[in-house]
């Protein structure tokens, strides 16, 4: 029962649709002063489906809002879950290039090209959504 609560406290924290929205803030929410949304069970369930990862990291991260004097815990958390999923990714592409017999160099310079070129990406379509200009 406690799991399902905290499961469904991250979700509606995460949750950023069109939604109703209550008039009070949410202070159990990572980002302070923002509205939270009323979900339903199903919504609940199909957010947690579409975002595992965060689910894991919204329980093992502290928040640093709630919990100012935790930030070092917090940046050490976020740096082994940096590690470990930089980690899974050399892992993967090791075997990305056995498998189907790539040269590691240019499976290596594929990723380092979409790498850095992702978060380009996602500040574009940010800023294409909130109608503005420049980035």
């Amino acid at each position: 029962m406690k799991c399902l609560e905290i499961l469904e406290s991250f979700v509606s924290t995460v949750s950023v649709d069109c939604r109703q929205v209550s008039s009070e803030p949410d202070l159990s929410s990572p980002f302070l002063g923002e509205k939270k949304p009323s979900l339903q069970p199903w919504q609940t369930l199909q957010q947690m489906f579409f975002s595992p990862g965060g689910v894991l990291l919204w329980m093992t991260i502290p928040n640093v809002k709630l919990q100012p004097r935790r930030y070092l815990s917090s940046f050490f958390m976020s740096m082994a879950w940096l590690s470990i999923t930089a980690y899974i990714v050399c892992v993967a592409s090791d075997r990305i290039s056995i498998l189907w017999q790539i040269p590691k160099s240019f499976l290596g310079l594929t990723l380092v090209a979409v790498g850095t070129s992702w978060p380009n990406l996602l500040a574009s379509i940010v800023t294409a959504r909130r109608l503005k200009v420049l980035i």
